[in-house]
């Protein structure tokens, strides 16, 4: 499965997310507070403390995610 997005789009999304938010979400309420189109969809593949403070990823071919702290 190939994402539809590129991976320097991701990574502004989530700056954007980050910046504008009042204050830290659990990652669950974080997914909820999401406004998406009805054909997108949204997955939680990392949060901490498995991954603590990302600075930039990327998909390979194989649609796996790649993250750099």
């Amino acid at each position: 499965m190939k994402p539809k997005c590129s991976a320097a789009w991701w990574l502004q999304a989530l700056v954007a997310v980050a910046s504008t938010a009042s204050a830290q979400l659990a990652p669950d309420d974080a997914l909820k507070s999401f406004q998406l189109a009805e054909d997108v969809k949204i997955e939680l593949v990392a949060a901490e403390p498995l991954t603590a403070s990302p600075c930039a990823l990327a998909f390979d071919e194989r649609g796996r995610l790649f993250v750099a702290e």
